[in-house]
């Protein structure tokens, strides 16, 4: 009630700036938050295909490992992730869904493996797991799981937080 009494008594002039900028930090918010929410969406979908891309190439490299049965060949091809470090946990199954060889980097990585599930992959809370199945000559001969972090989501959304905010 006292702001409104108060409102009342302010000039036309000054009604109208007031009314004008809050319009304009409406139009600035919702359209922040409409880039924000784009670039959300795009930025998963980018991570996904970009997890995917990468359990193909170490499927299509672990194909020797997995038809030969070569434990040390496999753990060094799940090794070379390092170089990713956002990729926390490698796995390899043979196609009976035993588990062939894993890569662990990071001390929050689940201690037991997971199980094999379909291709395809999912978000969860914490992470962005794919799974790509290992085919030679048409045959499946193991499966490949990875595990990232979603550190590149939260930095990217805090990169554009301040940016908004210095926009706002």
């Amino acid at each position: 009630m006292l702001a409104a009494a108060h409102f009342r008594d302010l000039s036309i002039k000054l009604k109208l700036r007031l009314i004008i900028t809050v319009t304009v930090a409406v139009a600035l918010l919702l359209a922040c938050g409409a880039v924000l929410t784009y670039d959300q969406i795009s930025s998963r979908k980018d991570m996904r295909n970009d997890l995917e891309v990468l359990a193909e190439i170490v499927g299509s490299n672990s194909t020797a490992a997995l038809t030969f049965g070569d434990r040390p060949a496999a753990e060094e091809v799940l090794s070379g992730l390092k170089a990713q470090p956002h990729v926390v946990a490698a796995y390899m199954y043979l196609a009976n869904g035993k588990l062939f060889a894993s890569y662990r980097n990071a001390p929050d990585a689940n201690a037991a493996a997971p199980s094999v599930r379909p291709p395809g992959s999912w978000f969860t809370e914490t992470r962005l797991i794919a799974y790509k199945c290992v085919t030679l000559n048409r045959q499946a001969i193991g499966t490949v799981c990875l595990e990232s972090d979603l550190g590149v989501l939260r930095e990217r959304m805090t990169r554009f937080g301040w940016m908004i905010l210095a926009i706002l």
